[in-house]
Formats: C-alpha cells, structure tokens, sequence
C-alpha cells in the first residue's frame, strides 16, 4: 500500500534527536540559563511595524524542536508498514485529539489569567507529544501480543 504522507523512516530518528534537544533546550529555558550563541538578531514585527532586534531563540527552538519530534516519530514509516499499521496510527491521532481537548476543556474550566495562558502555550507542544506516546505504546502493545501468537 502506498503511503505518500508519510515520512521516510530516517525522520523517526532525526525526531528523537528533536524531541531530546527541544527538551533539553526547554529545560534551559525554563531554568533561565541563557546561551551566548542562541541570541541572534530576528526580524520581528512590532507595534510600529518590522524591526531588528537581539534576542534570545531558545523558546522558539524548543517549540520548533518539540513540535517536529513529536510529528516525525509518529509519521514516520515503520520497517514493516501495512494497513493495520495505518490503522494504529489513525485511532492513536484520535485518542490523542480527544485527551489534549479533554486537557484544553479542563484547562479552560479550573486555570484562570496568566496561569491559563501558560498552559496554553504548552498545550502547542502537547497534542503532537500525546500522538508520538500513544502511537509508540500501541504499537509496543500490538508487536508483543504478535509475538505471543507466533
């Protein structure tokens, strides 16, 4: 079967490499260590229009870093791709929509001002983190039972 929206499977593990330098770079941030190399000049656009300004990336590396990684582990093709395969994939996106909404729901209901928009920003990372942890874990899941049977 063709699969011509997946990835190579290469991108699985230059999506681990992502995801473990997202972390490790979110870690940093969130320590307030800053990195004399990762403040660069960006073009931004501001109240009065574009500017130049020095500025700190390593926030917008981690949010780049996580997303992809949590993008590429899941949809990347496995060693063995079929339809069943595609099918552990579909129903882990699907369980995956339904707990980061179900987190979004209860986010909105329980957090409130500032705090909210904290858990907001990390609920950007959380829905393709919530795919690469449910599709890894279905698959472990489907390849043991499968290994039993034999």
């Amino acid at each position: 079967m063709k699969n011509n929206y997946l990835f190579p499977r290469v991108f699985e593990y230059i999506g681990y490499v992502l995801l473990i330098l997202g972390i490790f770079l979110g870690i940093l941030f969130l320590s307030e260590i800053s990195l004399d190399f990762l403040k660069i000049n960006v073009v931004g656009f501001f109240d009065n229009g574009f500017n130049v300004n020095k500025t700190d990336i390593t926030d917008e590396l981690t949010a780049i870093f996580l997303i992809l990684g949590g993008l590429f582990i899941p949809l990347a093709k496995t060693k063995h791709e079929d339809e069943f395969i595609l099918k552990i994939r579909l129903k882990s996106l699907v369980y995956a929509v339904y707990l980061n909404f179900t987190l979004v729901i209860l986010t909105v209901i329980f957090i409130y001002e500032f705090s909210f928009l904290d858990v907001m920003m990390y609920n950007l990372f959380s829905l393709p983190l919530f795919f690469a942890i449910i599709f890894k874990w279905m698959l472990y899941k489907f390849k043991r039972t499968y290994k039993y049977e034999k």
